[in-house]
């Protein structure tokens, strides 16, 4: 486990060595810790640069017949001839991936991945494999007994955890998952005083392949919540992200995007189901997916929303409708933005013992500055979030619809990390409101002082229209 051991220790009294040291953070006694450690020649990730490659596969007659990934994989190895401070050294293949998550591997570049390429990766990596148990009073293999199978690892990305039929642990990344729940199994045990280490032979879990966008956009049970993200008054997707686009999401090749709003964090969201969205729409309280249309260059359909409420005035067409575009694009995206929540939290997955679990949303209440709350309780067969004017609703068990881990990637220039995002998608029952009370001395008298779960939109764009 020579690699494993350069990596988690820093390469220690080798001051040129620049990566990070985990051995003072894994000899902590105040945490207990799970921890993965891959034996070498399982010490091999996919590039993330290159998720999505794929080639076509021709029959005999020539035609198109399959189509098989073909990722690169960074393995990294010990060198014993090296100085200390490099003697861990990566070399890149080029595989093919079937759809059992069975890497095949080509022939390797002639030349090693500089460190400076591959630190961002590995440090994500050991991160991915190293879980803090919320109560140091359980073991790892408590919790999967009680039912619980989904634990935060340090990075914040999510691994699944399950029993193998002989009674080993076994783990799964996002990627594992998507791969047909390719499960890599513990081989030994190690218990120490401030946690375990389960040493696995076959490859590291990997984070998902799939963005939060490809998500909903392979889900037909989220395509009302998707037309209400990707529209012409919505504009927290992109392909790029930099005042000068200088930082691109991947997957390009498959019309990629990413959520702008998302950090260096991991986040919930949650996807009401296209029912209770359209009842929304049709209620009136947002906007039909059709008026969500600029139409061409003359906006004729915000135009001819705009006369048929009386909201344009004689030569004041321009400036009505840039501030009636203005209000229904906070509408529209604050409405997304309380659906996205900062923490991942997944349905059965291992809490803290005494959480609160009150999470802040991505809606900023513009009278306090502070987002707008969200109460998240998980337990190893159900989950519930509460919005703000105390509506409860359910996340749908349909499998498929529930723990649907995502990761998004932000590569600069030239295809180095420079930032990402973890995911997990949840559809619920029903949407979540941050709510409104309307002002005491509001001219309606049957709403004056009433708080209710959300406005009618053409009733607030009146109202901005009048400011």
């Amino acid at each position: 486990m020579s690699v494993m051991y350069w990596i988690l220790t820093g390469a220690e009294n080798n001051n040129d060595y620049k990566g990070p040291n985990f051995k003072p953070y894994l000899l902590s006694m105040d945490s207990k810790y799970a921890v993965l450690l891959p034996r070498n020649g399982s010490v091999n990730i996919i590039d993330p640069k290159t998720y999505g490659a794929i080639q076509t596969v021709k029959d005999e007659s020539g035609a198109d017949s399959a189509s098989i990934e073909i990722p690169e994989v960074l393995s990294f190895y010990y060198d014993e001839t090296k100085k200390m401070n490099i003697r861990v050294q990566c070399a890149r293949y080029k595989t093919t991936v079937d759809e059992n998550g069975v890497i095949e591997y080509g022939e390797p570049y002639p030349t090693t991945v500089a460190q400076t390429l591959t630190n961002p990766l590995v440090e994500d990596m050991v991160n991915s494999m190293i879980i803090v148990l919320p109560d140091k009073n359980k073991s790892l293999e408590d919790y999967v007994a009680a039912g619980y199978v989904y634990f935060q690892t340090k990075g914040g990305t999510l691994i699944r955890v399950t029993t193998t039929p002989e009674g080993s642990l076994a783990f799964e990344g996002g990627w594992q998952i998507e791969h047909n729940n390719r499960k890599i199994v513990t081989e030994e045990v190690y218990r120490k005083k401030n946690g375990t280490t389960y040493q696995i032979g076959d490859m590291v879990p990997m984070p998902s392949q799939k963005s939060f966008y490809m998500t909903l956009r392979n889900h037909p049970e989220y395509t009302t919540f998707m037309e209400l993200l990707e529209n012409d008054y919505c504009d927290l997707l992109s392909p790029t992200l930099g005042k000068s686009n200088n930082y691109t999401a991947g997957q390009q090749g498959r019309a990629n995007k990413n959520l702008r709003v998302f950090d260096n964090y991991n986040y919930t969201a949650y996807v009401p189901t296209n029912a209770s969205l359209q009842q929304l729409q049709q209620d009136g309280y947002l906007p039909l997916t059709h008026e969500l249309e600029m139409g061409d260059e003359n906006d004729e359909i915000i135009d001819s929303i705009c006369r048929a409420e009386g909201w344009f005035e004689l030569g004041a067409e321009s400036t009505v409708r840039d501030k009636v575009k203005s209000t229904i694009k906070d509408i529209v995206t604050n409405f997304i933005r309380y659906h996205l929540q900062d923490h991942s939290v997944a349905l059965g997955m291992a809490t803290a013992p005494g959480s609160d679990n009150k999470y802040e949303s991505m809606k900023r209440n513009t009278t306090t500055g502070r987002f707008s709350p969200l109460i998240a309780v998980t337990t190893p067969t159900t989950m519930t979030v509460t919005d703000e004017v105390g509506n409860t609703r359910n996340v749908v068990t349909t499998p498929g619809l529930f723990n649907d881990l995502c990761r998004e990637y932000w590569f600069d220039n030239s295809g180095k990390v420079f930032m990402f995002s973890d995911v997990v998608v949840h559809q619920i029952d029903g949407p979540l409101f941050y709510g409104y009370t309307y002002p005491s001395d509001y001219p309606d008298a049957s709403k004056a002082g009433k708080t209710v779960n959300m406005r009618p939109w053409r009733e607030i764009v009146t109202e901005a229209l009048k400011k």
